[in-house]
């Protein structure tokens, strides 16, 4: 999919700084390869709705650090998802905005880096506490309408407008969604470590009590090290 320079593992996983919603998808990708995840579309976008059910709540708390990881969770499950449809995040949503899309032509097709995305971004009316709301209830219309994992038009479409309310979201915080986004990676490479987990399945474990026992011996403090 991607076109960009091929690099390492190591440098896939934990590369300073994340710059492209097409790295998302490419860094993302290949750490659920690593760590052997099999997850379904319903089941990431169950996630995906409950990391805009916690961004909810951060905003409501008007928690800025919590904020600023849910948006990084929400934009990581956006690009699991596009990559389960064999889709291209940074294409779907580069189409999504006029603005994005004719900085992209201005620049010979470059891929734009997100904060350049964030700065074409029009301004909106909606407040943070609306559009986080609405986002919300649209993945549960589109899970209820049944288009997952069948309608993969309308999951990209649903998956582009929600990156898109993520950088609306972010621009009213004033987030740095680079920085917010490979801070999150860096900590998921930490706390689901795709090594100790191919050590934990070849104990014997199943899949899923690997995946248990790497989320329960995760110490939650250990975050601040990471999303600052």
């Amino acid at each position: 999919m991607s076109t960009e320079t091929k690099v390492t593992d190591e440098q896939r996983i934990k590369r300073f700084p994340i710059k492209t919603f097409r790295e998302v998808q490419d860094i993302q990708a290949h750490f659920c390869q690593m760590n052997n995840f099999t997850d379904t579309p319903e089941k990431i976008w169950k996630l995906l709705q409950g990391e805009l059910t916690e961004c909810q709540e951060a905003i409501e708390l008007d928690d800025l650090a919590e904020i600023k990881g849910e948006l990084a969770d929400i934009v990581i499950f956006a690009a699991t998802i596009a990559t389960m449809t064999q889709t291209d995040l940074h294409e779907s949503i580069t189409q999504y905005d006029t603005a994005f899309k004719e900085s992209a032509d201005a620049n010979d097709g470059t891929i734009l880096a997100i904060q350049s995305i964030r700065k074409d971004r029009k301004s909106h009316d909606i407040a943070p506490p609306m559009l986080i709301q609405y986002l919300t209830q649209y993945t549960k219309a589109v899970e209820s309408a049944e288009q997952i994992p069948t309608d993969t038009k309308e999951i990209i479409h649903a998956v582009s407008i929600i990156s898109v309310g993520v950088i609306d979201i972010a621009n009213d915080y004033g987030v740095n969604l680079t920085d917010a986004i490979t801070q999150k990676i860096d900590r998921n490479y930490s706390k689901y470590n795709p090594y100790k987990r191919k050590e934990l399945l070849a104990s014997g474990l199943d899949p899923q009590k690997a995946y248990q026992i790497q989320k329960g011996q995760w110490d939650r403090g250990r975050d601040k090290q990471f999303i600052k």
